[in-house]
């Protein structure tokens, strides 16, 4: 299958900021494709030293087999057949994972008759030299919400830190490289999007961002609860079981009664220059810099958090995580008896 070229969205950001409802709506038009992402930069950029010289047509082959090998182990599926190792590596123009990450989205985009792709890995904004260099010139959207809820909303989740202090300092990177990328790029190639203005003025707020895309808006976006890929993504996880509702408007604020008064106190203190960098109220507290002993307890105390939710989980979810997490582990352990073996 030859692939027309198409119009390349990366969103970027924080997880629990509204990505993957803004994912379902943009799915909602004829012309974009957007599936629920593997995070194949993010698994695969730290293994990638294993592959060797990716010029090497059977490395990058190897690379190609087992980021689909990863795809179709993803917990919200992908649709079916619309490629093959031998069809990306017939049509990937830049040897590199992010040349095959990008034909793979393409291609899906093919398999769709959509003329544009979105990818929610957030993460990917600490890759955007990779994607630029594979000539994948990318939209860029930055959604954001306040880190506070953010924070709030980790805590019962199967995914991302749980601890305070291990939250606000990586939603504050992960502001500060998308800050940094709008600095870099500008409003021709980056949009930022509120999670609470998408809430409060979603009709307002999809008709900017489809303007600035460049796409049709659709009333089909506000509909989005009752969508395939908004079914199928509530039924692969509680995590996401908000896609299959209308919109949650009183989802604002969540962080008053979901964290203690010391726990916005620790947030504010280490993530206030962002928070009010994106237009949050905030008040400017002393920083407190942590020793390492210190730093080491809230670590563990963010493990046993962890635990003490995944023992509370719902069996369907961990079954649904456990195959793309055992597929991640394989990967990682085949990449590190490669590289034992080089040493």
């Amino acid at each position: 299958m030859k692939t027309a070229l198409v119009n390349f969205i990366q969103m970027i950001g924080t997880q629990r900021s509204g990505s993957n409802l803004l994912r379902v709506m943009l799915n909602q038009s004829n012309d974009v494709e957007a599936p629920h992402p593997p995070h194949i930069l993010k698994v695969f950029f730290p293994l990638l030293r294993s592959y060797g010289d990716l010029s090497d047509k059977m490395n990058l082959k190897e690379l190609a087999a087992d980021i689909l090998k990863l795809v179709e182990c993803n917990p919200v599926p992908w649709k079916k057949g619309f490629t093959d190792t031998q069809s990306m590596m017939s049509n990937v123009k830049h040897q590199s994972l992010a040349g095959l990450f990008g034909i793979l989205y393409q291609q899906l985009a093919a398999f769709r008759e959509a003329h544009t792709v979105c990818c929610k890995s957030l993460h990917n904004v600490f890759y955007h030299h990779q994607m630029e260099e594979a000539g994948l010139d990318p939209s860029y959207i930055h959604i954001y919400r306040d880190g506070r809820d953010v924070a709030a909303s980790f805590r019962n989740t199967l995914v991302g830190p749980k601890h305070i202090y291990l939250l606000a300092k990586k939603w504050a990177e992960e502001q500060d490289a998308c800050l940094k990328l709008k600095e870099q790029y500008g409003e021709q190639r980056l949009i930022q999007v509120k999670y609470e203005d998408l809430l409060n003025h979603p009709e307002e707020e999809l008709n900017r961002i489809c303007g600035w895309l460049g796409i049709n808006y659709t009333p089909k976006m506000l509909n989005y609860y009752r969508s395939e890929a908004s079914l199928k993504a509530s039924s692969s996880g509680s995590m996401w079981q908000n896609l299959s509702k209308p919109l949650l408007r009183e989802n604002i604020g969540k962080y008053r009664t979901g964290l203690n008064s010391e726990e916005i106190e620790i947030f504010e203190m280490l993530a206030g220059d962002q928070l009010r960098a994106l237009g949050y109220q905030c008040p400017v507290r002393k920083r407190i810099s942590y020793s390492r002993k210190t730093i080491q307890l809230f670590e563990e105390e963010d493990r046993a958090m962890s635990h003490s939710v995944l023992a509370k989980a719902l069996p369907r979810d961990i079954v649904l995580r456990q195959q793309y997490e055992e597929c991640v582990n394989e990967l990682t352990e085949k990449a590190n008896r490669k590289t034992e073996i080089c040493q």
